[in-house]
């Protein structure tokens, strides 16, 4: 069984009843008490969608942590730090610079 107090303290910070936050997260209000009470576990993605409503992370939800402030988004999340952004160069840049990898591969 799953406690979530942090879950229920926020939303009364917030002077929100269970149906409004259960409006808002696209849950059956009865569904969402369960998830107060800690009858029922909050799906991922729910917690998620309730970290970002009431801006904190799921870490402070779940007592984690004591920061309430959520984590800084990425600046580029689909970009991993190993791509290289070609956008704008030829294809015959573009090959210029895979022989240069090539090249320092074999270094």
């Amino acid at each position: 069984m799953v406690y979530y107090k942090r879950v229920r303290d926020i939303r009364e910070d917030s002077d929100m009843t269970q149906a409004q936050v259960a409006d808002l997260l696209f849950v059956n209000r009865r569904t969402y008490s369960c998830y107060e009470i800690g009858t029922r576990m909050m799906p991922p993605y729910i917690l998620s969608k309730f970290a970002d409503l009431f801006n904190t992370s799921v870490d402070y939800l779940m007592g984690r942590t004591d920061v309430k402030k959520p984590y800084p988004k990425s600046k580029n999340p689909t970009v991993s730090p190993k791509t290289i952004d070609v956008t704008g160069l030829t294809d015959e840049q573009i090959q210029h610079i895979k022989y240069f990898i090539s090249d320092l591969k074999k270094l």
